[in-house]
């Protein structure tokens, strides 16, 4: 099955804006990152990273990969990428991972399961 560009939202989950997050000023948004971007990147960090760490080798995403975990990958493909300013959009999409991340086990802490 294909999966595409159409099918991934990447939207915000209402039960993470209703939490209070004393941690950072606002829960972090991914939707402002570029599709293509984010899959151009992350297929840079396959191939940088996937010879190194064969775990990584296979990674795809597809309608499992939780937003925290494709921004990542993405990040990760930033770092290695040769254009003007990719490694600052790397450390802020690191950033925002890490938050994102931060949220899905705040929300499993509390009980609060409606993040897939």
């Amino acid at each position: 099955m294909e999966w595409t560009t159409a099918q991934r939202t990447l939207q915000q989950h209402e039960s993470l804006q209703d939490l209070p997050f004393d941690w950072c000023s606002a829960t972090p948004d991914p939707r402002m990152y570029d599709l293509d971007v984010l899959d151009i990147w992350v297929d840079i960090a396959v191939r940088c990273i996937g010879t190194l760490f064969p775990i990584f080798k296979e990674f795809q995403v597809d309608e499992g990969t939780t937003d925290a975990l494709y921004v990542a990958m993405a990040a990760v493909g930033g770092v290695y990428c040769n254009v003007e300013n990719s490694f600052h959009l790397a450390k802020v999409m690191f950033n925002d991972a890490r938050r994102l991340a931060l949220a899905l086990v705040s929300v499993r802490h509390l009980g609060i399961w409606t993040v897939h």
